[in-house]
Formats: C-alpha cells, structure tokens, sequence
C-alpha cells in the first residue's frame, strides 16, 4: 500500500510540475501580447454572412443538423419561444441540457447550436450574439462552456472559450503549437440573471502573430489579444458552437440565446486601446 501511495503523489507531483510550466509558458510566448499591447485594425466594411434571429418556428438553415458528427443536441432541446421576452423582436432559443445529452463516452454532455465549417484562415470573423440566463440556472462547480471557436483537426480543445463555473465568468484563448499548449485567462463582466447581454467577437485566425481576438460584452471591449489563433496542424475549417458543453451533472439546464450574427470583416488602420489593460489568470482549470 505504501508503494502504492507514493506512486500516485509522484504523479500527481509531476502532473501538477507539467501544468505549471505550460501555464508559465504561455504566459511568455515571445508571439502574443495582450491589452494595450496589442494592436487591433478598426471595422472598414462587414458583409453579413449568416444570421437569425430567431423569430421563425424553425432555426435557420446555415445550423448544423442535430445529429451531424458526433452530436450536437437531442431531439426537443433546441426550441425558438415567444413565451420570454426576446432581447429584439418576439422571439428567441431556448437551449436545454438534460443529464447524459449527447454524451462523447469522457464523461461529458451537451447541447449546442453549431454555425458549420467554413474556410476562415486568414480572415477576419465577427461573431454577435445575445445571451440570457434564468433566475433559476444552476450555478455549480463544474466546467460549463456557453460559446466556443474551434478549429476542425485541432485535437487541443478550442481556440477561444467563454466559460461560466460557480457563477464565475471568463475567457479561455489557446497558446497555439508550442511545445506545451496552454491557455490564458480573462475574467468577463457577470452574467446577470434575466438580463440580456450582448456579446462580439471580432477573430481573425491566422497561424502566425497576425491574428487577434477581440471581445466587447455590453458595448464594451473587455479582452484584447494579439497572437495565433489557429494551429498549423488543423485544418483550414473553423466553426463556432453556442449553448451548453459541460462535465456530466444531474441537474438540467435552460439557456437562451438571440440575434445571432455572424459576418466577414475588412480592416483599416490599426488603433489602440490604453485603458484595457493585461489581465491575471481568471480561473485556471481545462
């Protein structure tokens, strides 16, 4: 038993070692800079590539279907409602995760409206939203993600991640293709329940220090990033999923959703932002 035990404290020692200098790592990647740092190319022109706003008794087309991949949502989980008020108009989603929805077999289950692959690399993606929790939305200990940007073939989770835990909001954004991949972390404003809040992504995913990420939250811009956004191990194929994505957890889940936008952006000059200043870790965790 002893020899046992001294076993698993070597491994959990030399796993606490690793996670430490991943995180150190990323922290002084040579290629990112963040806040004021980094330099962000104002809007010139956006063209509107997809959207839905959720007034019609069906989803749009441009949503992947439920059962496509490996899963997205269960029959009945995805619903457009008139019954809540809308954050425009009189309808919005409602999305609802039930235990053991769409499991992946690694103990985890979801229920996600997913925007389809698109050939992005080396452009510049805006992504608008609207996003309401309940009075009565759990607020737990367990990893929940709410909206996330990935890269198809890119096996290292997603590239940006918002994240809500034990009532905590934050951002997760990939230190991509060094030698230990690792994240850094960006507190967000609180989710208020019953309130609406607008959320904007503006990415651009390139696989050298161009790219950017971009976040405003209620008009204002919380998270700025300068540095990879895609690895030159996945393909030219990125996608963006909005819902609920957690750890298996008994209770069920309603989260709604409005005025999805999805648009290609060209830039113009660059400009900076001195009042947004590099933030700490938020929550460190996978």
């Amino acid at each position: 038993m002893k020899k046992v035990g001294k076993t698993i404290l070597t491994i959990l020692v030399i796993t606490t070692l690793v996670l430490g200098i991943r995180r150190l790592l990323s922290h002084y990647d040579p290629r990112v800079r963040v806040g004021s740092e980094c330099s962000i190319p104002a809007i010139a022109t956006q063209q509107m590539l997809f959207a839905d706003d959720f007034e019609e008794p069906s989803i749009q087309e441009f949503w992947a279907e439920p059962d496509a991949g490996s899963g997205r949502y269960e029959p009945g989980a995805v619903a457009t409602t008139n019954e809540r008020d809308a954050r425009n108009g009189t309808g919005c989603v409602s999305i609802t995760l039930r235990e053991g929805d769409v499991s992946d077999g690694n103990n985890n289950e979801r229920a996600e409206l997913d925007s389809g692959k698109h050939p992005f690399l080396g452009r510049t993606i805006r992504y608008q939203f609207s996003i309401l929790i309940p009075n009565d939305f759990p607020q737990i200990e367990n990893r929940l993600v709410i909206a996330q940007f990935k890269q198809k073939s890119y096996h290292n989770g997603p590239i940006v991640a918002q994240r809500f835990r034990g009532g905590r909001h934050y951002l997760s954004i990939r230190t991509i293709d060094r030698v230990l991949d690792g994240r850094r972390y960006f507190p967000l404003p609180d989710l208020v329940p019953e309130v609406w809040h607008d959320m904007d992504y503006l990415i651009r995913y390139a696989t050298d220090d161009s790219g950017f990420v971009s976040v405003k939250m209620d008009g204002e811009e919380v998270v700025r990033y300068c540095g990879p956004t895609a690895s030159t191990q996945g393909r030219n194929s990125f996608y963006n999923k909005i819902g609920l994505y957690r750890d298996r957890w008994p209770d069920p889940m309603t989260i709604f959703f409005d005025d999805y936008r999805l648009s290609e952006v060209e830039t113009s000059r660059a400009h900076r932002s001195p009042d947004l200043e590099p933030e700490e870790d938020a929550t460190p965790e996978d």
